[in-house]
């Protein structure tokens, strides 16, 4: 959550406390005004000293139970934006990789069919994948007959980008994530 968005959370709540406690003390005030007028003489000295501490403090036991509820929504609030960008980041991190993985999946599929490698779009493919393929090259032998191809190091680059992704996600998920209360 932005610094702003905390801000105005924050300043609602101290304007829903603040008109709270202004409800909060008109009502203990209504609520004393009438049993004053109902008790009349019968209350008096102690017995009516007693009476308005008792209404102060269901009051203010009432004030602090609605404070309490409305900080807790609000806690409940920042932890549920928390989680939205941490499964947002998740989202595109299965994606990029995903999208990764499709296109060696796409070359591996090429070089099985000897596809004319001067086609643009298996150059295409070819190009963007030996940028994240180069570390494997050279890993195992790469078997071939009659122009097909199978290479053995872009399976294993498959795995190996799959396990990075889902070590990514946890970590982050581990990172930044907060336990439950």
């Amino acid at each position: 959550m932005n610094p702003q968005t905390r801000h105005r959370l924050l300043h609602r709540i101290e304007e829903q406390e603040a008109e709270v406690k202004l409800q909060r003390e008109a009502a203990a005030l209504r609520r004393q005004q009438a049993a004053e007028a109902e008790r009349g003489e019968l209350l008096q000295g102690i017995a009516e000293r007693e009476a308005r501490a008792r209404l102060q403090q269901e009051a203010g036991a009432a004030l602090r139970r609605q404070q309490a509820a409305e900080a807790e929504r609000v806690r409940a609030a920042v932890e549920a934006e928390q989680r939205r960008t941490l499964l947002k980041i998740s989202q595109f991190i299965w994606l990029s990789f995903g999208v990764l993985e499709g296109l060696i999946g796409l070359r591996i599929l090429l070089k099985l069919i000897a596809a004319n490698p001067n086609n643009p779009f298996a150059q295409l493919i070819y190009d963007v994948t030996d940028l994240f393929l180069w570390p494997f090259a050279g890993l195992t032998m790469t078997p071939a007959a009659n122009g097909i191809v199978l290479e053995v190091s872009s399976i294993i680059a498959l795995f190996f980008y799959a396990l990075v992704s889902v070590l990514i996600q946890r970590l982050i998920w581990i990172t930044f994530s907060r336990p439950r209360a």
